[in-house]
C-alpha cells in the first residue's frame, strides 16, 4: 500500500483504497486501527511473556513498555502520527 502525508502540519495522509479510490486518513487513525487490529499486540505480549518465563526481567520490562506503548495508541496516536509525517513527506 502507498501512503502518503499529504499536509505535515495537520497530519493528513492518503493511500489507495483496494477498490483503487483515494481515500483520506487524518491523523492516520485507519492506519493506526489496521496495525492495531492485526498481530502486533499478540505477538509483543508473547514475546514478553517469553521473556518473563525465561526469568530475564531487563528484557521483560523492555518489551512491557513497548506493548504499554502499543496498548496507548489505541487511545492516543499523536506521537505515531507526527512520526509517520515526518517519515512520509
Amino acid at each position: 500500500m502507498k501512503y502518503i502525508c499529504t499536509d505535515p502540519s495537520r497530519q493528513i495522509f492518503q493511500y489507495k483504497s483496494d477498490d483503487g479510490k483515494i481515500q483520506k486518513d487524518v491523523r492516520a487513525t485507519k492506519l493506526t486501527k489496521a496495525i492495531l487490529d492485526g498481530e502486533i499486540k499478540q505477538t509483543s505480549h508473547k514475546i514478553a511473556w517469553d521473556n518473563m518465563k525465561d526469568g530475564d526481567n531487563e528484557i521483560f520490562m523492555t518489551y512491557t513498555n513497548h506493548y504499554q506503548d502499543i496498548q496507548d495508541m489505541e487511545q492516543d496516536n499523536s506521537e505515531f502520527s507526527k512520526e509517520l509525517s515526518s517519515l512520509t513527506v
